[in-house]
């Protein structure tokens, strides 16, 4: 089974966002592949920022690129 693909049997569940998930794939924090107009996401990486997130911790803010 690929990893890409949501576990049936999975013991939690986590709210996150829309807008939260395409931040995270913007800013290169998560490893995302597009299939068919939907964002596939690493779940180990996706449940170790929701961890980081739940802890009270801030991920810290990635640079923006230069504007030249």
């Amino acid at each position: 089974m690929s990893d890409w693909w949501p576990v049936a049997d999975a013991a939690q569940f986590v709210e996150v966002s829309r807008r939260t998930i395409s931040r995270w794939v913007h800013d290169g924090r998560i490893t995302h592949r597009d299939r068919n107009g939907v964002t596939l996401v690493d779940l180990d990486e996706l449940a170790q920022l929701v961890d980081h997130r739940g802890d009270g911790g801030r991920l810290p803010r990635t640079p923006r690129a230069s504007r030249t």
